[in-house]
C-alpha cells in the first residue's frame, strides 16, 4: 500500500494486472466514456459499467447484493451513514487520495462518516420548476409549494424522497422550535397531501399540464433543459444541497484500483470533463480553470453565494423519531418505499 500511494504522490501510475475489472455502479451517462477508455489505458484493465436509473432502482441493487457486486458507486452523500451501519462501505483513507487537495473540507464533511467512507464528486440544488401561463403569481418561496392557493392545489407534485419532502417543509415553515415545525407539517400533510413521483413522471406532467408546480434537483431540470413556460427558480428561503459522492464496496476485491479510479477522477481536468458534461457544479475547486467562465454564472447549475448562505445539506431522517416525527415520516412512509434488509 506504502508503494502505491508513493507512486500517485510523485505522479507515477501504476500498472495494474491486464486481467484486473473495475465493476462501476453510476447513473446512465454519469461518467464520460472517454475517460472510462482513458483509465484503462493508462492502468492496463478493464472497466465495466453497471447503470441504474433512478436512486430506487440502486437501492433495489445494493439491497440484493448486500453492498456488493461492484467496486465504485456514485451515491447521495446523505445515504453514506445509513451504508455505513449496513456495513457496505470500505474505508478511503485520505493519504490514498493526493487530489483531494482539490477539494474543500465543507464538502468532504458534509454528513457523519462520509470524510472517511466517501469521496464528493458534484453538487447542486433543489428547487421549483413551474408553468408560468398556469400560475400568474409569481414563485419565489417554498410556502407557495407546501401551503399552496386552492386554486391549484392538486396540481402539485414533488419528488418521492422523504428526507428532502420533510426537510423543505420544515424550511418553508420556519417556526420557532423543532418540534413545532413538525406538528405544523403534520398538520399541512392532513390535510394537503401532495403526489410524491420519480422525475420522469414530474416532466411528463408538467409537460401536458397536468401538474402545474414541483419540487425537483436542480441536475433533473438542467437534463430537461428548462424553457418555455417552464421555469426553475430556487426559493429566498434557500434550499437543500444534495452531493454525489463516490464510495468503494466493502467487499471490493480492487480496492487500490477504485482508489486509483477516484483519484484519477479528480484530477482537475478530468473533474471538468465531468462537470461539463453532465452541467453539474463540481466539488473540485480547481477543475474551475477548465470551464468556461459563464460556467460559473449559470445559476441553475451554481447557485449563487446569497442563496448557499441559506442553504443547508440534505439530512437523513433519524433512526430514532421522536413523536411529532415519527408522524410526519408515517404519512409519506405508504408514498415512499424505505431501504429494507434482511
Amino acid at each position: 500500500m506504502f508503494y502505491f500511494i508513493l507512486l500517485l504522490l510523485m505522479g507515477i501510475v501504476p500498472c495494474f494486472a491486464t486481467e484486473q475489472t473495475l465493476v462501476l455502479l453510476q447513473p446512465n451517462d454519469y461518467i464520460p466514456t472517454s475517460l472510462m477508455t482513458e483509465f484503462e489505458q493508462l492502468h492496463q484493465v478493464k472497466v465495466e459499467s453497471k447503470y441504474y436509473q433512478n436512486p430506487l432502482q440502486q437501492q433495489q441493487w445494493l439491497v440484493d447484493n448486500q453492498g456488493g457486486g461492484y467496486d465504485v458507486s456514485i451515491v447521495a452523500a446523505h445515504k453514506v451513514p445509513e451504508y455505513f451501519r449496513l456495513g457496505w462501505l470500505s474505508a478511503i483513507p485520505p493519504e490514498n487520495i493526493p487530489n483531494l487537495t482539490h477539494i474543500d473540507n465543507d464538502w468532504r464533511t458534509s454528513h457523519e462518516y462520509t470524510e472517511f467512507y466517501s469521496v464528493p464528486l458534484c453538487w447542486g440544488t433543489i428547487g421549483i420548476v413551474y408553468r408560468d401561463d398556469l400560475i400568474v403569481e409569481p414563485i419565489n418561496s417554498w410556502q407557495q409549494l407546501y401551503q399552496p392557493k386552492s386554486s391549484y392545489q392538486d396540481k402539485i407534485v414533488m419528488l418521492n424522497d422523504r428526507p428532502i419532502v420533510i426537510g423543505l417543509g420544515l424550511k418553508a415553515l420556519n417556526m420557532n422550535t423543532e418540534a413545532e415545525a413538525w406538528q405544523k407539517l403534520f398538520e399541512i400533510f392532513q390535510q394537503y397531501f401532495p403526489k410524491l413521483l420519480d422525475s420522469q413522471s414530474i416532466l411528463k406532467g408538467l409537460i401536458d399540464g397536468r401538474y402545474w408546480m414541483a419540487l425537483v434537483w436542480n441536475k433533473t431540470a438542467i437534463t430537461w433543459q428548462i424553457q418555455g413556460n417552464l421555469h426553475y427558480i430556487i426559493p429566498k428561503e434557500g434550499s437543500l444541497l444534495w452531493i454525489d459522492s463516490l464510495v468503494i464496496s466493502r467487499k471490493s476485491k480492487q480496492k487500490e484500483l477504485a482508489m486509483a479510479w477516484i483519484n484519477f477522477l479528480h484530477q482537475p481536468k478530468n473533474a471538468a470533463r465531468i462537470a461539463s458534461h453532465l452541467n453539474y457544479a463540481t466539488v473540485n475547486s480547481d477543475a474551475y480553470q477548465w470551464l468556461p467562465k459563464q460556467y460559473t454564472n449559470y445559476p441553475m447549475i451554481q447557485a449563487k453565494k446569497e442563496i448557499l448562505d441559506k442553504s443547508t445539506f440534505i439530512q437523513a431522517l433519524t433512526q430514532t423519531p421522536k413523536a411529532e416525527q415519527e408522524a410526519v415520516i408515517d404519512l409519506l412512509t405508504p408514498s415512499i418505499k424505505p431501504l429494507q434488509t434482511d
